[in-house]
């Protein structure tokens, strides 16, 4: 209510940071996504949404690589999903690191992360994402690399500011939604 009143426009959406639910494997105590946005819909929350969160390229649960089938087919499991559906963060590396995401833990697609790697990814992601009905948009989480967030070097453009190949996939994708 507190949104509302400050923001009439603005939505209110519900995140849900780890769509692919293996948390749940290993506490049962806990709820899978679906079954989760089910509760708070039936719950009677008034809310406009709900976000997905689509994070890879580091070795935690709910981050790894995931092959574009997997993508799609957990997308498609949200279909069912009476509310609006936006993918609210999603990030991938632009070039392999070490440790936690290092491409032989972490994974990759393909090949190890690189800025090209990471513009073919991204054009794959979209093209899948935004081919759902019941997906209203797609955001991605990092404008610059940054080696403290969450996917470390997955920005759309260098810490200098500087354009990343993914960064002109996705003005591709603004101007031909758009037709600028």
């Amino acid at each position: 209510m507190a949104v509302k009143a400050a923001a009439e426009r603005a939505m209110r959406i519900i995140d849900v940071s780890n769509p692919w639910g293996e948390y749940y494997g290993e506490r049962p105590d806990t709820l899978p996504p679906v079954v989760y946005m089910d509760m708070v819909i039936q719950s009677g929350i008034n809310f406009d949404a709900f976000g997905l969160q689509m994070r890879f390229g580091r070795d935690e649960s709910g981050l790894h690589i995931r092959d574009m089938l997997q993508i799609s087919s957990l997308l498609d499991s949200f279909a069912p999903i009476s509310r609006p559906i936006y993918i609210t963060a999603v990030e991938v590396p632009g070039k392999s690191d070490s440790g936690p995401s290092a491409a032989e833990v972490a994974g990759f697609w393909h090949k190890p992360w690189d800025k090209n790697t990471q513009a073919e990814w991204l054009d794959q992601f979209y093209r899948i994402s935004l081919s759902r009905p019941f997906i209203d948009g797609v955001i991605y989480a990092g404008l610059t690399d940054n080696k403290d967030g969450v996917i470390a070097d997955s920005g759309l453009m260098t810490a200098e500011l500087e354009p990343k190949e993914s960064y002109l996939t996705l003005k591709r994708f603004h101007d031909r939604i758009f037709g600028r």
